[in-house]
């Protein structure tokens, strides 16, 4: 297990986290902190549960509505937890990609709205990572105030633990830049500017000269995106942005 905990221990390095080496019954794990949050990543057995088998999995607590609920899993996969029944079918306008994934939430509204192009994008490059054949399985769960993303099989060499949580905090960025208040999109590239919009980078409230990233929609001030010279948010890395003011592509 030398080099698994070796590649744990590199990315506790890296998150300023704390890694846990594991016992005779467990695997090692890493807690880290991300933007006031606490997030564990894990290595779940199939010694204990044979139908779901081994996987690498992502968790951190889910901060907003704690009643929505969550589920994108392959098609056919059997479903992690309880309150199944509630859930709805959720259409996400994508037929390639619900030819393969299973998306089912409640509200239907805004698990339709989670469920964007760049985390639909995110999901389908887990189920490529570290895969030398056909893509394995990659899921996302919101359920009783946490989620959780997991990826069949146990990743152990560095570089894929490390675009594993690459990935995982980019499915995070997201969903929070979806959940948030305060910038309204309409179609293409323009937006409406409205209050408590905050910078990725510098973490102030963006005043005014917003910029909106053209990929991800993320806004960031323009001095913190000119400085950057790209897109703050994980996985995304996009060099060209809105002027949201004049809604404009640059």
């Amino acid at each position: 297990m030398g080099n698994w905990s070796q590649s744990i221990e590199e990315a506790a390095e890296r998150y300023g986290g704390s890694f846990h080496a594991g016992g005779l019954f467990t695997k090692p794990s890493l807690q880290f902190p991300y933007v006031e949050q606490m997030c564990l990543l894990r290595f779940r057995s199939g010694f204990w549960n044979r139908v779901r088998g081994n996987l690498t999995e992502f968790s951190t607590s889910w901060p907003f509505n704690r009643k929505l609920s969550l589920s994108v899993l392959p098609i056919g996969r059997p479903v992690p937890f309880s309150h199944w029944g509630q859930l709805q079918d959720v259409d996400v306008a994508d037929s390639e990609f619900q030819a393969k994934f299973a998306v089912k939430g409640f509200p239907t509204s805004v698990a339709q709205r989670l469920v964007n192009a760049q985390v639909r994008w995110q999901l389908e490059e887990l189920g490529r990572l570290a895969s030398l054949k056909e893509p394995q399985h990659a899921e996302i769960a919101i359920w009783y105030g946490w989620l959780v993303i997991a990826k069949q099989g146990h990743l152990r060499q560095k570089d894929d633990i490390a675009e594993f949580l690459r990935l995982s905090l980019g499915i995070v960025d997201q969903f929070k830049l979806t959940m948030a208040e305060g910038i309204k999109f309409a179609d293409g590239e323009s937006t409406t500017l409205l209050d408590n919009v905050y910078c990725p980078i510098c973490s102030e409230e963006i005043v005014d000269q917003m910029v909106v990233c053209m990929r991800c929609k993320t806004p960031h001030c323009r001095d913190c995106w000119d400085y950057n010279s790209q897109c703050a948010m994980f996985a995304c890395g996009e060099k060209r942005f809105i002027n949201a003011s004049e809604k404009q592509a640059n």
